[in-house]
């Protein structure tokens, strides 16, 4: 694979040095962000990562635990603790990006090897397609729900499709522009979509019935579903893992960790757990549980709650699908470095489209989001496992950022993969996938534990204990 070199920072054409202060075009790429360059702040990272929960896409996700036949309080306790879980897992990583200066997928090749940083950029692109499909088709959907309720006209998969191609150009357009526009718009979209759901929340509060008893349960018995439900919420924060280093890379290298952490972890917890209990609650409302969140929250409001929510389907998929296809452009540029950052994230762009208007007009969207999670899991846990580890125990919080772009460098380890690493991130892997259920696979041990979907929790255990066993070997770990 091509390693990327540190470009040269200097800008000697005053016409370039005129466009970057005149525009907020960022030309940066994968490359080490420079110490002049590192304006963020804690409170950025905080909303970036509240901001970003406030869209439909991980929204509906609220009303899961009410599906599989919770009352609303054993949801809530449910939501409230697997958030946490997630969260501290999440933000624990969190300090790697202002160490290095580099982003998730060339930071990791501290851990992984220059060469081995390939899987972390592989994970990235997928995790990034599937959020980012999952964010244009519901915000999209929230559109033509909508025009439909308000015109009389049929949700159709042709007006769905209209509705995901407005969103899906706001969202590319803000994150083809960069690092600057998304943190700018998280603020914004913090408040306004908070706003919009405490309104709807007013307005339909005469119908909340908090003694919700549930439903049937889905794996028979409440212990059992709960921890289901609990294990679904705290793999949202973990999925945001990928993604975490290319913001924590522009706060200052000698910020405290520790408020680095406090910052990342309060700001997706916050915005995770607004977003599911708002769920939670309006979907105890429903005749039909099971009905698709969307229509069925717009079918409860009167014409201006309507269009308060069409507000939220479009200005709260911006942030949430710019952070995805953002991250993803970062990973492409780092397989091939030749490509530029604007279009790296094109090309990703394209390709999202695209699996969103699969997903609308050949293949069931929620069956194909519900395997896309379950994979992305199996592969994203011991990855972030091996990175926390890596972080805390091996290099103790300290980089060299140069070395992450050199190749023979002190980041090289054997042909460029740290084979420690490597086997256990497989290990992990293919650990978390005899655990999967899905419409298109199940492993040999989906059952084992009576449905609960733990595969990312095995995933990550069995890739992390191995990688620090054999980095204790190799004597790495003292």
């Amino acid at each position: 694979m091509a390693l990327g070199k540190i470009q040269n920072r200097q800008l000697d054409d005053s016409q370039q040095i005129k466009l970057v202060q005149e525009s907020t075009l960022e030309l940066d790429g994968i490359d080490v962000v420079p110490d002049n360059e590192r304006t963020s702040t804690l409170k950025d990272i905080f909303f970036v990562f509240l901001g970003s929960q406030m869209c439909f896409g991980i929204i509906v996700l609220g009303s899961i635990p009410i599906t599989l036949g919770l009352s609303f309080y054993d949801a809530l306790s449910s939501i409230s603790v697997g958030l946490f879980i997630g969260s501290i897992l999440f933000a624990l990583l969190a300090p790697l990006g202002a160490r290095t200066g580099a982003s998730s997928a060339v930071a990791s090749g501290a851990h992984f090897g220059l060469r081995g940083r390939v899987f972390g950029t592989i994970i990235s692109i997928f995790t990034a397609l599937g959020f980012f499909a999952l964010t244009v088709w519901t915000g999209g959907e929230a559109i033509a729900v909508a025009t439909a309720k308000l015109f009389g006209w049929e949700v159709s998969k042709n007006l769905l499709a209209i509705g995901a191609g407005i969103i899906g150009l706001l969202v590319i357009s803000a994150a083809i522009y960069g690092h600057k526009i998304i943190v700018a718009t998280e603020k914004f979209v913090s408040y306004a979509v908070a706003a919009v759901l405490i309104i709807i929340s007013i307005s339909l509060f005469h119908n909340f019935n908090p003694a919700y008893a549930g439903g049937k349960l889905a794996l028979g018995s409440v212990t059992a579903t709960w921890y289901l439900s609990m294990a679904i919420a705290a793999a949202l924060p973990v999925s945001y893992g990928i993604f975490l280093n290319d913001y924590t890379r522009y706060l200052p290298k000698d910020i405290s960790g520790t408020k680095t952490i406090l910052s990342a972890g309060a700001g997706i917890y916050i915005g995770c757990w607004i977003a599911l209990v708002f769920a939670a609650a309006i979907t105890t409302m429903f005749v039909d549980v099971t009905a698709p969140f969307v229509g069925g929250l717009m079918g409860m409001v009167a014409w201006w709650g309507v269009l308060l929510l069409v507000l939220v389907g479009i200005v709260g998929s911006q942030p949430q699908g710019s952070l995805c296809i953002y991250g993803a452009g970062l990973a492409l540029q780092s397989l091939f470095p030749k490509f530029s950052r604007v279009n790296s994230t094109l090309i990703l762009a394209v390709l999202g489209i695209a699996v969103v208007f699969i997903g609308i007009y050949i293949v069931d969207m929620v069956n194909m989001v519900i395997a896309f999670l379950a994979i992305d899991q199996c592969a994203l846990a011991p990855w972030l496992a091996i990175n926390i580890i890596g972080y805390r125990f091996v290099n103790k919080a300290k980089y060299s950022s140069e070395a992450l772009f050199e190749n023979q460098g002190k980041y090289w380890f054997s042909a460029g993969f740290n084979l420690n690493a490597v086997f256990a991130w497989i290990s992990g892997f293919i650990t978390g996938l005899m655990f999967i259920h899905t419409e298109f696979y199940s492993g040999p041990l989906t059952n084992l534990f009576g449905g609960v979907s733990l595969e990312w929790v095995f995933a990550g255990v069995v890739g992390g204990l191995i990688y620090y066993i054999l980095e204790k070997i190799s004597g790495r770990i003292r």
